[in-house]
């Protein structure tokens, strides 16, 4: 009997390792830019999946190249785009990757702009709940196109994406009246600055998923 109630024990603890071994790539407690706390695995994720449990499955054996948003509205000198130097044609790990690490910063694929580049990402820029990055977004204005930042978030628990602005950041901080009248006193505000400023008043566990959201 005793030996029986040993083997069940050892059991269930096998299978909590397995079950919970895999963490989130980011703890309760919302992290800063610098990911501080965080060790980081350097590799290619091919899967969301991946991403958010900071497991990459791919050898990352590329170099990282960076270039500038052209013809971008968007006044910073720093990198924009990022992308792996390979042979051509593109490999297929890198085809259908959703991102990837170099051990210091996350990057995943840029998506708003069309059509979808094989070999195009674009770097996380603060990590939490709400992950926040850049892209770049067209608009057609007359018979020209412009290009712009464009300011999101992924939910690291869901995957979701969404654009930002001041309409929907009232949305995302219904439950912050304060923070949400800092915002409305405002004439320009930092998107950046107060989607940091919004998680770090709370757990990452009672900020609610995007998919929630009414942004209709």
């Amino acid at each position: 009997m005793l030996l029986k109630l040993q083997f069940l024990i050892v059991g269930s603890l096998m299978f909590l390792n397995i079950a919970y071994g895999q963490g989130l790539v980011i703890k309760d407690s919302v992290l800063i830019d610098s990911h501080e706390d965080t060790i980081l695995n350097i590799g290619i994720y091919r899967t969301f999946e991946e991403f958010k449990y900071n497991n990459p499955s791919l050898e990352l054996n590329y170099k990282i190249e960076t270039s500038k948003c052209n013809g971008c509205e968007i006044t910073s000198d720093k990198a924009f785009f990022f992308k792996l130097l390979t042979d051509k044609p593109v490999p297929n790990d890198i085809r259908k990757a959703f991102g990837f690490c170099d051990g210091q910063n996350i990057y995943i694929r840029a998506f708003t702009l069309l059509p979808v580049s094989r070999n195009r990402f674009v770097k996380i820029l603060y990590l939490g709940r709400y992950s926040y990055f850049e892209d770049m977004a067209t608009a057609f204005t007359g018979f020209s196109v412009m290009k712009y930042r464009n300011e999101l978030v992924i939910d690291i628990e869901t995957g979701k994406r969404i654009s930002l602005d001041r309409s929907k950041l009232r949305k995302l901080m219904a439950d912050d009246p304060e923070l949400i009248e800092k915002m409305d006193s405002e004439s320009h505000i930092d998107v950046k600055e107060y989607i940091i400023t919004y998680q770090e008043r709370k757990k990452q566990s009672d900020l609610p998923g995007l998919n929630e959201l009414p942004w209709e």
